[in-house]
């Protein structure tokens, strides 16, 4: 036997009875369900916001914000405009943005309000998404639509999207 093939032997040894005592992590997984809080079994979508809460979107019980301990809840009663929750998302000024099968709510200052617009109407938001201009863009049951802080406006750029639901949106470089 050559030295390089008892360098090989050698290190391949020591590698293997290392591994001997080697073990994978566990990981310390737990469930909720409504026993714990939850309003609904349902999540149609998970967000963790910039203060580490966890939002989730369920399909007609709300919202319901999470802080490792409790559920805190958030439907109608508290002033959302429908029950079933599509989408979540965190803007660059801190405003929770919810998408519902009625339309649009900011959620900001523990108060919820609902967007009132003629272009929104009561248009499922299934996507939302903060342009790098400040502007919420929201894919919908009928396209896109863009929402500036004031108005919405339907994105129209040609023909190919043209009121088809919109589910995902996604910012490239060129913006």
């Amino acid at each position: 036997m050559n030295w390089k093939s008892l360098n090989i032997y050698l290190l391949s040894s020591i590698f293997l009875c290392c591994s001997l005592f080697s073990k994978a992590q566990l990981l310390d997984l737990k469930s909720y369900s409504i026993e714990d809080g939850l309003p609904q079994s349902q999540i149609l979508d998970v967000f963790q916001d910039h203060s580490g809460i966890i939002w989730l979107a369920t399909n007609g019980g709300g919202v319901s914000r999470f802080d490792g301990v409790k559920f805190h809840n958030l439907g109608t009663k508290e002033g959302l405009n429908n029950n079933r929750v599509y989408s979540i998302f965190e803007d660059s000024k801190k405003n929770i943005w919810i998408g519902t099968l009625k339309g649009l709510n900011k959620y900001s200052n523990s108060k919820i309000t609902n967007i009132q617009d003629s272009v929104l109407g009561e248009l499922i938001i299934y996507e939302i998404h903060e342009h790098s201009n400040g502007e919420i863009w929201l894919g919908t049951s009928e396209g896109i639509v863009i929402y500036d802080g004031k108005k919405a406006s339907p994105f129209i750029r040609n023909d190919s999207i043209g009121r088809a639901q919109v589910w995902a949106i996604k910012q490239d470089k060129l913006g």
